[in-house]
């Protein structure tokens, strides 16, 4: 699954401009009703009364015409039956007023004419209208940004249990905004909205357990709270519960119940829940493996902007993964990947730039995209940025430079830079030669399989280079890279059993040697082509057989070089 970290994100719900509020109508609530389902003599009743001045009634006869029930929708007659209501100090329609200034329907939009509706209802406590000011005030809509004054609205609708309030004034407490931060706070109010089933503070709530805001530390709980958001059809629950369930946050991984919660809020449109199944898709977690199906899921995230997602589709394209091969369009989606800070697009992007791939070759541009994923911390960048400075590619030689970026990359275990230092400290460039510095890190990179830093750690206790000679370590180093199929391993063992004065001399091994070089498909083949022709003519026809049986053996990798060796002698 891709690596994730949580953060407590708190969301602004802006409820008040997605909708007016409804009266508490009990006294005509049965003709409202009846109105709205088209009842022309419950409507008639309803225009009469509202006409009489009841504010109830002119309240109602303004929602159904800003909704259009039961009324053809028209927000000027709206506006004109929530006015009359609202001056004779309706706070409810106050309320929807202010909604209706702010938003600009039937009205021209003022947030000036919004905010003194939404005061003059805030006056008689309308939950709402505090909670919208408190809005305001946070946003700076029509009004100086203040976050005391956010908080104080805030304050004063959540104390009469409006649940949105309870959660932003849950989110000014953790982040500390217009009040000193205080986890313990934002926690009790948190709780206090999402036990009214506000889903937003459900989710909220579950990612202060995840993170042990407030709380201890508690996934199972956190999970608890996404679900109960989730099954309200909150995406971002749905996400982090797949999320959860995929990479065995709660027990074993549970790919079929993870794929359930992230379809549901891909289907929504998130992007995040996107990238995670398409991920899954492409590493058959859950799922049968689909390049297919994963483009298509990591285009929908990547045209959100989703940074993962474009990283992702640009690999496949790099590869040709359910998608036709395609340079140029990996490129692009990598450049807007890297442009949103992706480390791991920034290197790739440095790579195709480097080789000139889905354009022209850019040395420039493949050293700012090292120099940013570097930055980053990128392992792989370190080591390509430290190798052009190291190697005079786009920029002059800097051997100080390139050795503390080869540094940050062997530090983190990549052993191409473990073994370049090796190189460096073997060779005395950029820093003074130390042949023990040099065994350190090519150690270091040939306990991960390094073929090339087996190889020089061969010559050195081959040869003896600033230690006393062993051959027998040499050998050992020579077959471990041999055995990886590098060329000049194989060369070099040649030479010692052709040679034996370290090792007893044995031409037929020798030639097998020589002869296994010749066919690694690598320069310089024609040199261990001539040595083994050479040799040859020192073998008679069934030294020469023996010799080529042993080169099969040695090139199979089931039977190993050492092995052979040891039968040859």
């Amino acid at each position: 699954m891709c690596s994730k970290k949580y953060y407590l994100v708190f969301l602004l719900t802006i409820a008040v401009f997605s909708t007016s509020l409804a009266a508490d109508l009990t006294d005509i609530s049965l003709t409202v009703q009846q109105a709205a389902l088209g009842n022309k003599l419950a409507l008639q009743q309803l225009q009469l009364s509202a006409s009489q001045g009841m504010p109830s009634a002119q309240f109602a006869l303004g929602l159904l015409y800003e909704q259009g029930r039961g009324l053809p929708q028209n927000d000027s007659n709206a506006i004109s039956w929530y006015q009359r209501a609202a001056d004779q100090g309706d706070a409810q329609a106050q309320t929807n007023l202010g909604y209706m200034h702010a938003n600009g329907k039937g009205v021209p939009q003022s947030y000036a004419s919004a905010l003194r509706w939404y005061e003059k209802a805030a006056e008689q406590g309308n939950v709402q209208a505090l909670y919208t000011l408190g809005y305001f005030y946070e946003t700076g809509k029509g009004v100086p940004v203040s976050n005391s004054s956010a908080v104080q609205y805030y304050r004063a609708a959540a104390e009469q249990g409006y649940a949105n309030a309870q959660y932003k004034l849950g989110t000014m407490y953790g982040a500390g905004k217009g009040l000193a931060q205080d986890d313990d706070a934002a926690q009790m109010w948190m709780l206090r909205s999402a036990n009214q089933g506000l889903a937003v503070a459900q989710f909220t709530l579950g990612l202060m357990y995840v993170n042990g805001q407030g709380v201890t530390q508690n996934y199972d709980t956190a999970a608890q709270w996404f679900r109960q958001a989730a099954n309200q059809g909150y995406a971002q629950a749905q996400e982090n519960l797949g999320y959860m369930y995929a990479n065995g946050t709660l027990g074993k991984p549970d790919y079929p119940t993870a794929i359930s919660w992230l379809k549901k809020a891909a289907e929504q449109g998130n992007a995040q829940a996107q990238t995670n199944l398409g991920y899954m898709y492409a590493n058959a977690q859950g799922v049968p493996q689909d390049f297919t199906i994963a483009s298509q899921l990591y285009e929908k995230a990547a045209t959100q902007g989703n940074a993962i997602a474009q990283y992702n589709l640009g690999t496949l394209y790099t590869y040709g993964q359910g998608v036709t091969q395609d340079y140029a369009i990996a490129r692009a989606w990598l450049e807007k990947s890297a442009q949103l800070g992706n480390s791991d697009a920034q290197a790739s992007l440095g790579y195709m730039a480097y080789y000139g791939q889905g354009g022209a070759q850019d040395y420039p541009l493949a050293l700012r995209c090292f120099q940013q994923a570097a930055d980053r911390g990128d392992m792989l960048a370190q080591y390509q940025l430290a190798y052009m400075y190291d190697h005079a590619q786009g920029v002059a030689t800097d051997y100080e430079f390139a050795e503390r970026y080869y540094q940050l990359s062997a530090k983190q275990g990549y052993a191409p830079a473990q073994y370049s230092l090796g190189l460096m400290y073997a060779q005395g460039h950029g820093v003074k030669l130390n042949y023990l510095e040099a065994i350190r890190y090519y150690q270091q990179a040939a306990k991960q399989g390094h073929a090339m830093a087996q190889y020089q750690l061969g010559n050195i206790y081959a040869l003896g280079m600033g230690i006393p000679e062993d051959i027998h370590l040499g050998l050992d180093y020579y077959v471990k890279s041999a055995d990886q199929g590098n060329m000049p391993a194989f060369m070099s063992l040649a030479g010692l059993y052709e040679q034996g004065e370290q090792i007893p001399q044995n031409i037929v091994i020798a030639y097998a040697l020589y002869n296994a070089a010749a066919m690694i498909e690598a320069a310089p083949a024609h040199q261990a082509a001539d040595s083994r022709e050479k040799l040859g003519k020192q073998l008679t026809a069934a030294q020469v057989t023996e010799a080529k049986t042993l080169t099969r053996n040695m090139l199979n990798n089931n039977v190993g070089l050492a092995k052979v060796l040891q039968l040859g002698n």
